[in-house]
């Protein structure tokens, strides 16, 4: 009897296999799959942090240039005064290029592998919204071979405005194409 179970154990462990009904994730940064619906949600919280960490800089900034008699030499420059180069203004850039930026070319990705032109609508969209903050903060900045290189050249504002209206264009002719 006992025999009979470790045979059938041994047999059962020899004739599974999880690849039928399980995603195996080879990498903890890769997913085996994800789809446009699970993108999405990530896309637009990015998104609406991107917007309020642009209007925190946008006040800070003109409270740094219209505030005066404040102490520059506190340890908080909130509290202490203005002093514009200790803040930290790392969410915005973060936010354009990997938060906003990773995920709605994955969010594309995805979409275009099921024909799901919306989410590529939205997302073009999205990223058109943060590419415009960002250049409008911080002026020239990577943009034609950001996702190329570790240290991508930067193009010129007027360059990245060009592609903006460029994009904006295409945008509008496929909102109002049916088809899409």
């Amino acid at each position: 009897m006992k025999r009979s179970y470790i045979i059938l154990f041994v047999a059962t462990l020899l004739l599974s296999s999880c690849e039928d009904w399980l995603d195996i994730n080879t990498s903890k940064d890769n997913p085996v799959t994800v789809t446009p619906e699970q993108s999405l949600p990530q896309v637009l919280f990015y998104a609406s942090q991107l917007s309020y960490d642009h209007a925190e800089y946008g006040v800070y900034l003109s409270q740094a240039l219209t505030t005066g008699g404040r102490s520059q030499v506190g340890a908080y420059a909130y509290k202490s005064g203005w002093e514009l180069l200790s803040m930290n203004r790392h969410p915005q850039w973060r936010r354009h290029f990997y938060d906003i930026g990773v995920n709605a070319n994955a969010l594309i990705s995805a979409a275009e592998k099921v024909n799901s032109r919306n989410f590529i609508l939205i997302a073009r969209t999205l990223k058109l919204y943060s590419t415009m903050l960002t250049t409008d903060a911080f002026g020239d900045m990577p943009h034609s071979q950001v996702y190329l290189s570790n240290s991508p050249a930067y193009d010129t504002q007027e360059s990245i405005y060009e592609w903006m209206y460029r994009e904006m264009e295409e945008l509008l002719k496929l909102y109002e194409d049916p088809q899409w």
